[in-house]
């Protein structure tokens, strides 16, 4: 995953699209520790505005804390006007990844009905041209009872792409997107 995000940030660095980050439960955090002892250059990815959900780490410039993300409606709330906070200081695009929602899902106890509530507001972007939004779900965490979350997941999304890893080749396979051309491709390196 993580030359995925690295290549990434420098595709939005060189359009002049800024790059923010939502770090559940230090996913994102973890990511760059992970990238630092395996030799790569992070400093494009350390100095992004992260909106931070739960944990303790402080990667990237902390913008905005969520301390208790265990009530889903509050949460949702307190998201919304971190993020609209954040997209109104812009006058450009804005691409927004979002690492740990896997984390969410599975560490919270958490009812269908707060699941759809979490997933409406992700939906509710949709459609803003102002932004892009990429959710890097790492759905081997997520237990069998969670799996739904996936299906919800991908019939709210534009794009889907799965990666998977083989030996030291990685694969971007597109499953789903709004362009018809692009789906089905399967890209290696």
């Amino acid at each position: 995953m993580g030359i995925g995000v690295y290549h990434t940030a420098i595709w939005a660095r060189k359009r002049g699209i800024k790059l923010v980050v939502v770090d559940i439960l230090d996913a994102y955090s973890t990511l760059i520790s992970k990238m630092k002892l395996m030799g790569m250059e992070t400093s494009s990815l350390e100095n992004v505005d992260v909106i931070k959900l739960g944990g303790g780490s402080t990667a990237g410039n902390v913008r905005v804390k969520i301390k208790d993300i265990s009530e889903p409606v509050i949460l949702s709330k307190k998201f919304n006007e971190a993020y609209r906070a954040v997209l109104s200081e812009e006058k450009g695009q804005v691409l927004t990844l979002a690492f740990g929602l896997e984390k969410l899902f599975t560490a919270l106890n958490l009812s269908e009905r707060a699941v759809q509530l979490i997933i409406d507001q992700l939906a509710k972007y949709i459609g803003d041209d102002r932004r892009i939004t990429i959710l890097l779900v790492n759905s081997d965490i997520l237990p069998e009872n969670r799996k739904f979350v996936l299906n919800l997941l991908e019939d709210m999304a534009t794009t889907v792409i799965r990666t998977s890893k083989m030996g030291r080749m990685i694969e971007f396979h597109i499953i789903k997107s709004i362009n018809s051309e692009l789906e089905g491709i399967c890209v290696r390196f």
